[in-house]
């Protein structure tokens, strides 16, 4: 759900922290964080369930843990984290940052009393307008760098699971670079910057310091 940089951000923080700790491939684990969304079939490869919202799923957490939750593979790992971060980004940063009022199709930012449709809030006019908003701000203030990018390879390994493994024809590094040539001005009247920024910190904070050892535990 959060955009390309944000999920790279999200798993060099959770790599760097897990150093010492767990043996990983980085560029494996930097590619299989951002495999889930270009599969073809997203739903399939975001497990996702019903939310509270009617027009929001969430990724199923403990059946992705069951199917990507293995720190000895480092792509599925990847995989898992990029879900994991999803999930939070859904219940603790989306539904409760917004107005969700699905009687009259509209989403209301309460900071703001700015308004969407339903269909705009997810479009390149909302939501993935504001991820396009925020990129040169993450590469900015180097929290993705362009060495870190240029680590991961153009086309990501298989990770043997056919949801995962049949993708867009279009790579990720061609989206990126879409996204990044499109420089949009920050406004901030949907997502805002810092503290879009802070939540991705915590949530990779959270995982490794409260949920990793859980989730280990479990295996």
């Amino acid at each position: 759900m959060p955009g390309i940089l944000c999920h790279l951000m999200f798993a060099e923080k959770v790599h760097r922290k897990l150093i010492g700790s767990v043996d990983l491939n980085r560029v494996n684990f930097l590619s299989g964080s951002l495999l889930p969304d270009l599969a073809i079939d997203k739903k399939s490869s975001h497990f996702q369930v019903s939310t509270s919202i009617e027009c929001l799923e969430i990724p199923n957490i403990h059946s992705t843990q069951n199917m990507l939750f293995d720190v000895n593979d480092s792509l599925k790992f990847g995989a898992f984290c990029h879900l994991y971060l999803d999930y939070y980004f859904i219940k603790n940063f989306l539904i409760p940052n917004f107005i969700w009022n699905i009687d009259n199709m509209t989403i209301i930012n309460p900071n703001n009393n700015y308004q969407w449709t339903i269909v705009d809030f997810f479009s390149n006019n909302g939501l993935y307008g504001a991820y396009t908003e925020i990129n040169h701000l993450i590469l900015r203030d180097g929290y993705v760098s362009s060495e870190l990018i240029s680590l991961i390879p153009n086309e990501l390994p298989k990770i043997g699971i056919p949801c995962f493994d049949t993708r867009k024809q279009k790579s990720w590094k061609q989206e990126l670079n879409e996204y990044l040539s499109n420089e949009i001005p920050y406004t901030g009247t949907l997502l805002d910057y810092d503290t879009l920024i802070d939540f991705t910190i915590n949530v990779a904070n959270n995982f490794v310091e409260r949920d990793f050892g859980l989730f280990l535990g479990k295996q």
